[in-house]
């Protein structure tokens, strides 16, 4: 019939199908791996550490074809909540940590911004091997950075501001790692750096200002580990820094301003060595009970500050107060003004 003649000659149109946005791939590439690996037996340490460049590999060939960005790392958290403290959820954080570290290894002069928008996410950045230049804020969850620069990894350039949970950055820069230049502002948790530089791990330049929670820095360079330039403002919780430099580990340059708990640097340099220490407005009991036993404490300044000691300390008080705003390069200045600063409270020593 003539009525559809005129249809002869019309083509069908091949159907495409829609290619999955960059996000999806994201998402679904995380499935793959907590289906592959979630039936596993609960992570330890140094199994966690191969998990981790197993999935590194993973991302590697299945988003070679993607451009991970820091808009997308963003896309990515704000699409998952990770409330939980199971494999999947540790699975997930470390899944976080390998879109990080790409970011931040094939972009390494730029700094990736990540708000967490109050939401919660246990394990996030979780043994992160290599990572600079990051700006994380306003966020929930346990285990955050935890284990970060572990296992001779590296850390360097890190702002951290509102965050609540415990265990933040614990055992960060441990069994040979190196943490570099931290700043950590308006922290809720208990724990906080626990452990960091542990067993032949270096710390340098890290600020606390504004933490609330026991046992911030528990263990902090201990077994050989070394911490230098170490500034702690307006803290409060019991047993801050208790064990810090221990069984041959090191503290050097630290600066205590404003801490209220008991047990401040109880055993500090014990069977270890701890050196340079500034204390002014420590309130609370048995503070440097047992500092250096059997090993070697000296050159401690506490609460008889001159005039000069006093302008001093005003200036670093003020830097470690405002330097989480600071862009990044105004970071690295600070925390190296603060370092001079240090070592210039210190009589003698410059």
């Amino acid at each position: 019939m003539k009525l559809f003649e005129e249809f002869g000659e019309v083509k069908v149109r091949e159907e495409i199908p829609t290619l999955k946005s960059d996000l999806e791939k994201i998402l679904n590439v995380e499935e793959i791996i907590i289906k592959k690996y979630e039936k596993s037996k609960k992570l330890k340490f140094q199994e966690e550490n191969k998990a981790y460049h197993s999935f590194y590999e993973i991302v590697k060939k299945k988003l070679g074809d993607i451009m991970l960005t820091q808009e997308l790392l963003q896309a990515y958290i704000d699409a998952r909540e990770n409330t939980k403290e199971n494999t999947a959820a540790i699975i997930r954080g470390m899944y976080s940590s390998v879109l990080l570290e790409i970011i931040s290894t094939k972009t390494p002069e730029k700094t990736t911004v990540i708000d967490g928008r109050g939401k919660t996410f246990n394990y996030l950045f979780y043994s992160i091997h290599t990572v600079k230049n990051v700006r994380l804020s306003n966020i929930k969850g346990e285990n955050i950075f935890a284990l970060a620069g572990s296992l001779k990894g590296n850390v360097k350039y890190i702002t951290i501001d509102q965050i609540e949970g415990d265990d933040l950055f614990a055992l960060a820069g441990s069994d040979e790692g190196n943490i570099e230049y931290i700043t950590l502002n308006r922290i809720k948790g208990f724990l906080t750096l626990a452990s960091a530089g542990k067993k032949r791990g270096k710390v340098e330049h890290i600020v606390l200002n504004d933490i609330e929670g026991l046992w911030t820095q528990h263990n902090f360079c201990k077994d050989h580990g070394s911490g230098t330039y170490i500034t702690l403002n307006k803290l409060n919780g019991n047993e801050t820094l208790i064990n810090a430099g221990t069984e041959k580990g090191s503290i050097n340059y630290l600066l205590l301003n404003e801490i209220n708990g008991a047990r401040t640097l109880k055993n500090v340099g014990c069977h270890g060595n701890a050196q340079h220490i500034f204390l002014n407005k420590i309130n609370g009991n048995e503070t440097l009970l047992n500092a250096g036993l059997y090993g070697n404490v000296n050159n401690i300044i506490q609460e008889e500050t001159n005039k000069n000691q006093k302008e001093i300390l005003a200036k670093i008080i003020l830097i470690a107060e405002t330097m989480y705003s600071l862009s990044l390069e105004e970071q690295k200045a600070a925390h190296d003004e603060i370092a001079k600063l240090q070592e210039e409270i210190f009589p003698g020593e410059t």
